[in-house]
């Protein structure tokens, strides 16, 4: 079995990748093991607008500035 760190990490991967690139709001909060590179496959999701990432402590500043710019 994976860990919820790699549950995560697919879930992110499928998001990025897939026909849900038309994601406009999604909701990680309490992702603790979310990393600025986790989200930063976000950014082919270009129509998404909100984004929770309340609780996610294992994300810096500029990993989030670097989506939010896209």
């Amino acid at each position: 079995a994976g860990s919820a760190d790699d549950e995560l990490r697919k879930l992110i991967t499928e998001i990025s990748t897939s026909g849900t690139r038309a994601l406009e709001v999604i909701s990680l909060s309490e992702c603790r093991t979310i990393s600025d590179n986790g989200i930063g496959r976000l950014q082919k999701c270009r129509l998404l607008r909100k984004i929770s990432l309340l609780g996610c402590s294992n994300l810096k500043d500029q990993g989030v500035t670097s989506l939010a710019k896209q």
